[in-house]
């Protein structure tokens, strides 16, 4: 059963980035053309509101998703009480955004976010008629229709966002991307699954349900103030433009990055839940997903890093410079924030979310130390740095909880994360003593095409000298291939 399982992950896994390339292609193509539509204020304004939402959402989570994953039976009061309480809170949200955004527009000082905020209420309301069933493609590790679920989302925000722009030219675009982003992803959840979720408020169901959720919304709520949080303090103390940019640094440096790790980490919640009678299984489980994720999202880090201030100037244009040395230390807190949340999913499958909790406490509790002097005294690249340090802290508690709870060496740990970093050394070599500024899109692509080339050979050199080894994250084909 347990290469049965890890096979059908892994394989689910792969054919995960393969489906979810096109949409975080369609993704980046948007964010890279809005950068040269529209202004950092723009995407402030915007900013101001996601954070507004993002607020509500966190501090409302319920973890009715991942209690229906993690529960091994399946029973409609179930599904349709957590359907019933997420349309209700879905409602609450909306009602609340509306009536506190003039309190929003004074916290910022931004009178145009008024309207901006009211509007975007409309982005939970109609969030919260999701059809409930769709949960049930991470349960049953279906992910074909959930990846298309969320990309046919980014292909209705393209559709919309851009010929708004064009047209208006300002935040508006941003605000009609959300909504139809939405909107589809809704409807599009009733096309794709079957159920078809009725109001009904189960007693005993909500009770199971938000008894597992009370430490999904701490884990939630810490979250929320260690990412959102950061914003909502740069945009008070250092304004929308700052934000725009702070969050555009974020976008580039860090997205890619996480993203990754999210594909990655994305189908083992389900995995680790059936697996989660059995220690060992789970622990071979989850060495083989930090080893994919530490593959992956290192070179990623290390090229952003590297390529940085070209990847700004070429693909973004010379309004968005600022964001250069913000990107630059930001790269370092998406690759520590992706080994870290390698631990989530795992926490969540084993029914352990007070673990995930205590974690977030830990980043949180020094971020807060940190945040308002580095942002104060170095702006926004201050920020960038308290958020790495706090990233580094929680990484490193996440892998001393997970060793503990899975009897974890560290002698394990250093070559799964160490022996990726040393496979860049000589792209940073090449990159720092070969390479000039890189002024065009074709030699920016051509150097990263490279770069990655390189990568991978200095990996499969490493696989056949036996000291490191790639079998634990490939496919049989790939790994005879390679022997």
């Amino acid at each position: 059963m347990m290469e049965n399982l890890s096979e059908r992950v892994i394989r689910s896994g792969l054919w995960m980035v393969a489906l979810n390339v096109t949409g975080r292609l369609l993704g980046m193509v948007r964010l890279l053309i809005l950068a040269r539509l529209l202004t950092p204020y723009d995407f402030g304004l915007v900013g101001i509101a996601l954070v507004v939402i993002s607020l509500f959402e966190s501090f409302s989570a319920m973890g009715t998703g991942l209690a229906l994953i993690q529960r091994k039976e399946r029973a409609r009061d179930l599904f349709d009480t957590a359907w019933t309480l997420g349309l209700i809170r879905g409602t609450v949200m909306a009602g609340l955004l509306v009536i506190l955004a003039p309190v929003v527009g004074s916290f910022f000082a931004s009178p145009e976010a008024v309207a901006v905020v009211r509007v975007m209420a409309l982005v939970p309301l109609i969030g919260g008629l999701i059809n409930i069933g769709v949960v049930e493609f991470r349960k049953e590790l279906t992910f074909g229709p959930y990846y298309l679920l969320h990309t046919s989302g980014v292909v209705a925000d393209l559709c919309v966002s851009l010929p708004l722009a064009l047209w208006l030219g300002n935040a508006w675009a941003l605000v009609g991307g959300w909504l139809a982003l939405t909107a589809v992803r809704v409807a599009l959840s009733y096309w794709l699954h079957p159920y078809r979720p009725a109001l009904h408020l189960d007693g005993k169901a909500a009770g199971e349900l938000l008894g597992y959720g009370r430490w999904i919304f701490g884990s939630t709520a810490i979250g929320w103030l260690i990412t959102n949080g950061i914003y909502a303090m740069v945009g008070r103390l250092l304004g929308i433009q700052a934000l725009g940019l702070y969050q555009m640094a974020w976008r580039v440096a860090s997205l890619p990055t996480t993203e990754v790790t999210g594909v990655i980490s994305g189908v083992t919640v389900a995995a680790y839940a059936k697996l989660q009678d059995s220690t060992v299984r789970v622990r071979v489980a989850y060495l083989r997903v930090l080893t994919a994720v530490a593959l992956a999202a290192t070179p990623i880090a290390v090229g952003i890093g590297l390529y940085g201030e070209d990847l700004v100037r070429v693909l973004l244009g010379a309004r968005w410079g600022g964001i250069i040395p913000i990107v630059q230390v930001l790269a370092l807190f998406g690759l520590v924030r992706s080994i870290g949340t390698t631990a989530g999913p795992l926490f969540q499958g084993l029914g352990r979310p007070r673990s995930q909790t205590f974690v977030g406490f830990v980043e949180l509790g020094l971020l807060a130390g940190l945040l308002g002097p580095l942002t104060l005294w170095k702006g926004p690249v201050g920020t960038a740095i308290a958020a790495t340090v706090g990233a580094v802290c929680g990484a490193a508690a996440s892998l001393w909880v997970v060793s503990r709870l899975l009897g974890i060496r560290a002698g394990e740990l250093v070559p799964i994360l160490g022996w990726p970093l040393l496979a860049c050394l000589p792209i940073a070599a090449i990159r720092i003593g070969f390479l000039g500024s890189l002024d065009t899109l074709i030699g920016l692509a051509g150097a990263i095409f490279m770069s990655g080339i390189l990568y991978l050979t200095v990996l499969a050199l490493l696989n056949r000298l036996n000291l490191y080894s790639l079998s634990p994250v490939m496919p049989s084909g790939i790994r005879q291939f390679l022997s």
